[in-house]
């Protein structure tokens, strides 16, 4: 019968064991967990950072295309009249 005990007292504190080590394999995976979604965090800020400055060069590249049009246009008249000037 003591004997039956010990068995069953070492199947028990095995058991204990086991689950003692899949709670640190829990608490080891929510560690890791936590660190990629402060990754993901940190990567979301930066690209949406990066898409505002790239907005904002997009803004500037058609201000500047906006500004060059205007600036032919008023090349172009400039040399409609120099040439319907008479010579």
């Amino acid at each position: 019968m003591i004997e039956l005990i010990n068995e069953l007292e070492n199947k028990v504190n095995e058991l204990l064991g086991a689950v003692d080590e899949k709670k640190r394999h829990i608490e080891h995976l929510n560690g890791e967990i936590h660190e990629k979604n402060e990754y993901i965090h940190e990567v979301e800020e930066q690209n949406n950072r990066l898409e505002q400055e790239l907005q904002q060069i997009r803004e500037d590249a058609g201000q500047r295309q906006d500004s060059l049009n205007q600036a032919g246009e008023r090349l172009r008249s400039i040399i409609n009249r120099i040439n319907e000037t008479p010579q």
